[in-house]
């Protein structure tokens, strides 16, 4: 089923209302723990300034997600966006979840952040557990149509509800579908993260949903690669990137040898489970971006509500190098795109990215530390 892009200002409006009137209660499998302390952010703008864009620098046989190489038979395969939990009683730790080629991390109630992660087709199809999943928060499916992507999650937010049935999104949602997840307790986990899903199952549900396989006939990709890896000519020391989100405290570290920024949450390593060797089983991706987006609470619970539009602030690192960026979009399923301080679309590196989305409020609490510097 191809979405009907003509009626997104119209979906959006409508949501915008809904969001404003701050009614409604949460309508989704899980309860959150509320014992931590929210994170409270308001809005800002942001003055953004910039160029017209560059075009999309993806070659024939090459992922829209890392702009590495892949085969022709999958280059078209639009990539599937799957809901995982990063909570630290008993969502940790994700299965498969280093598969996927894009991740955007981004606050929920309760203090806590929840992950996005985006598989090209080539990377789910064949994996037999990916999770756990949970639920969707507005926010992310409308993250998820910058990629084209296919969305997977069990039961939302009262919040998400008419996007989620406004036909924007081809949705898979196994709260109200059989066929879209399993249980599994082997680990000793309990529901509700025990709730997995397969490529076998995603793609059982894509042909039974009808849902278009291919990117649409528009779409020219999200990010524009560079074409030789490239470290940020003016950019400062960025050894390690902390982020403040205040649960689970993560943060990046780089390691020069092989150019790769390693994820640290928790007080530990955020490992995949599906990789035995624990030597090679930590998270690691080329490019870091920090997103700052106007955020608030709307209601007493600190459900969020994020603006994925309004432009802002943010941060390009790789290879040990951060430069500031501004960020636009020019509607709600355009890609949003990102521009260095002369107004130019940065040209992000080949391989796997982290998206850090950050309240306006917290964006000063981002710290970029390396031999001699620190951003704040």
């Amino acid at each position: 089923m191809k979405k009907k892009r003509a009626a997104v200002l119209i979906a959006a409006a409508v949501l915008g209302l809904s969001l404003l009137a701050g009614c409604g209660q949460k309508q989704e499998e899980e309860s959150s723990d509320s014992s931590a302390k929210p994170v409270v952010v308001q809005q800002e703008s942001a003055e953004l300034v910039q160029t017209e864009s560059a075009e999309p620098a993806v070659s024939s046989n090459a992922s829209y997600l890392t702009g590495e190489p892949i085969s022709s038979d999958y280059q078209n395969k639009r990539p599937m966006a799957i809901m995982i939990p990063n909570d630290d009683y008993g969502a940790l730790p994700q299965y498969n979840i280093s598969k996927a080629g894009v991740i955007y991390e981004a606050p929920v109630e309760g203090g806590y952040t929840r992950l996005m992660a985006i598989f090209d087709r080539a990377d789910y199809e064949n994996l037999d557990k990916i999770g756990p999943v949970r639920s969707c928060r507005l926010y992310y499916p409308q993250f998820a149509l910058e990629f084209d992507a296919m969305y997977c999650h069990i039961g939302q937010a009262v919040y998400a509800e008419d996007f989620l049935n406004s036909g924007e999104v081809d949705d898979i949602n196994g709260l109200t579908t059989d066929g879209v997840y399993f249980r599994d307790s082997s680990d000793g986990r309990k529901a509700p993260n025990n709730a997995f899903t397969s490529g076998e199952l995603l793609l059982s549900q894509i042909q039974a949903k009808g849902f278009d396989e291919n990117y649409s006939d528009s779409y020219t990709g999200h990010f524009t690669f560079a074409d030789e890896d490239t470290t940020p000519e003016n950019g400062q020391d960025a050894q390690t990137v902390s982020l403040p989100y205040p649960v689970n405290t993560p943060y990046f570290t780089y390691n020069s040898d092989d150019g790769m920024y390693y994820r640290f949450q928790y007080g530990d390593k955020q490992v995949d489970a599906a990789i035995s060797d624990t030597d090679h089983n930590q998270l690691a991706v080329k490019n870091i971006l920090i997103q700052s987006c106007p955020c608030r609470d709307i209601d007493e619970k600190t459900y969020k509500e994020i603006d994925t539009t309004a432009g802002g602030d943010g941060w390009y690192i790789t290879n040990g190098k951060a430069e500031k960026v501004t960020w636009s979009k020019a509607d709600l399923h355009s890609p949003a795109k990102y521009f260095d301080e002369n107004g130019n679309e940065i040209q992000v590196n080949k391989g796997k990215t982290w998206v850090c989305i950050v309240g306006n409020d917290d964006f000063g609490n981002v710290s970029i530390t390396g031999a001699q510097s620190e951003a704040q």
